[in-house]
């Protein structure tokens, strides 16, 4: 498949060099070519329909699909979904970093989403707010590339309509836990291991990336961390999944029916029976809606407005 070349090419990349920051600057080009394909896009799709239930696992409003994970990188597909009354500006997560790892995404499907791009300069305050210097404020859109390095805050605005980017992720360095990523008794025992890394004090030394602290958010004029990251409760109904995923197929101008028909052979009866629903309206070229599941919207401290946040740097930036 055509995806897999671009995946090959990056992996050469990653394996032939010990530099995570070059490896990612090296492929940059490569994920820029691989964004602009539709065809890629359509196998990425079906790669992952093809996996079944794959959906039963999500937890967040992002349709996220796989695209490749070793030890040494991942690439995933994210699509941004818009709110139901598309207002504009109003932010998908809190100010966050991703602690030791490094990301470099492309924009592959819509016009738009806004993001704040932050300093690693970090510094808490005596009253316990914290500075965070703005670096660029932008319009991140289609063909667009874009680093943010380990540690870096950032943030992402909901797109006013559906936004797919891909994401590739790697840690800032290669660490003595990564090989055994590969183990299946590693995946399969993956918390409990991290639980006991972490009780051994080696979580640094062994790359474990514990999110703590990595959260911040806006209130009356200064900026506050959070110390745990907020999550959704789940499960999450995979009626709606089901049918934002076939929403963003629809948007994407995949038209594979056949395809689609044929996953009653692969996917469990009772969810190819939710599925049948929206495959025949895209057989029958009926239009059709994205459906938020009310609990994702209006997050407190999580959905932030924009305005709330620049209402920190009304006096300027921090030092």
């Amino acid at each position: 498949m055509l995806y897999k070349s671009y995946v090959d090419r990056i992996a050469a990349i990653f394996d032939g060099n010990d530099d995570r920051h070059e490896s990612h600057k090296l492929a940059r080009p490569i994920l820029a070519e691989m964004a602009a394909s539709q065809a890629v896009l359509h196998e990425i799709i079906k790669k992952n329909l093809l996996e079944g239930n794959y959906w039963t696992t999500k937890k967040t409003t992002v349709i996220d699909l796989e695209i490749a994970e070793n030890h040494e990188f991942s690439i995933r597909a994210h699509c941004f979904m818009p709110l139901p009354d598309r207002a504009a500006m109003i932010s998908h997560q809190s100010i966050h970093h991703h602690g030791n790892l490094l990301l470099t995404t492309a924009a592959v499907f819509g016009e738009k989403y806004s993001s704040i791009l932050f300093k690693k300069t970090i510094k808490e305050q005596p009253d316990h707010s914290f500075s965070i210097p703005i670096e660029k404020v932008y319009d991140f859109r289609k063909g667009d590339v874009e680093f943010i390095d380990a540690y870096q805050p950032h943030i992402v605005f909901i797109p006013e309509n559906l936004f797919i980017t891909y994401a590739l992720w790697s840690t800032d360095r290669k660490y003595n836990l990564h090989k055994a990523k590969n183990n299946f008794l590693v995946r399969q025992f993956k918390k409990p291991l991290k639980f006991l890394i972490n009780q051994a004090g080696l979580s640094k030394k062994l790359g474990v990336n514990n999110v703590e602290g990595f959260d911040f958010y806006p209130d009356n004029g200064k900026i506050y961390q959070l110390r745990e990251r907020h999550e959704i409760a789940f499960p999450r109904p995979k009626e709606n999944y089901i049918q934002n995923l076939f929403w963003v197929i629809r948007q994407t101008g995949f038209s594979d029916i056949q395809f689609l028909e044929s996953l009653r052979d692969s996917v469990p009866q009772e969810d190819f029976a939710i599925m049948n629903v929206w495959i025949q309206k895209l057989k029958n070229g009926e239009t059709f809606s994205d459906e938020f599941v009310p609990e994702h919207i209006g997050i407190k401290n999580v959905n932030i407005p924009f305005a709330r946040i620049m209402e920190c740097y009304k006096q300027g930036q921090p030092a």
